[in-house]
């Protein structure tokens, strides 16, 4: 009679799993602090903070980033008025060329996507005034286009859609958010013309290494 293999022991494999792991939490652990120790002497973008690609790693670089140039919290966040402005356009497109136009139907059907279009508008809208405020613009534009999306948002309801009320109010007011996208997209070409400032092409870089190593982490 053919002889079986012993089987292993669990206890013996799991004592082994459990070295193992305490082995690597020992390794990243090394790795973290000779990372820590570089970001003290400026070297935030060694191979050690890049092979770990944790949660902490990536709040350390932020910092030594934040220190090296200077900037504030959110300067280094995706959250420039470029990056909002680009938002923008994109939530005010979709209102001026599909929503509105479509009187809030959907193939025909009733639906609320300009009361949620435009919840979305207003809420970049709010964000983008205290960083417009940051950067010496004129708010005024944003506070506008937050009050308007705030009224179409009452007007874009599925009930008031349904009620045939406003039909020809949403086509009027694809005209005003018309009149908004060409501002936005305005204000964003004098924004990109800026690029010639050494300064701020080395913050919009800095920005691009956080917002490339934060999706590396998540």
């Amino acid at each position: 009679m053919v002889k079986l293999p012993a089987l292993p022991n669990p206890d013996k494999a799991l004592s082994f799993i459990d070295t193992a792991s305490d082995l690597i939490d020992r390794g990243l652990s090394v790795i973290d602090k000779v990372s820590n120790k570089l970001d003290k002497f400026g070297l935030t973008e060694s191979p050690l903070k890049e092979a770990t690609k944790s949660s902490e790693t990536t709040q350390t670089t932020t910092s030594a980033l934040k220190t090296a140039l200077g900037a504030s919290a959110e300067a280094l966040e995706p959250h420039t008025l470029e990056y909002q402005l680009d938002l923008l356009l994109d939530e005010l497109s979709h209102l001026e060329t599909e929503h509105l136009p479509a009187k809030g139907r959907l193939l025909k059907i009733p639906c609320d996507c300009i009361s949620k279009a435009s919840r979305s508008l207003r809420r970049h809208a709010r964000e983008t005034i205290p960083i417009a405020a940051r950067e010496g613009k004129d708010t005024t534009l944003f506070d506008t286009i937050a009050e308007e999306a705030d009224y179409l948002m009452g007007i874009g309801t599925l009930e008031a859609v349904k009620s045939g009320k406003y039909d020809a109010e949403y086509l009027s007011h694809s005209g005003v958010i018309s009149n908004f996208r060409k501002s936005v997209d305005k204000m964003l070409a004098e924004v990109k013309s800026g690029a010639d400032c050494p300064e701020c092409e080395e913050l919009r870089r800095l920005s691009r290494v956080f917002t490339e190593r934060r999706k590396a982490s998540s």
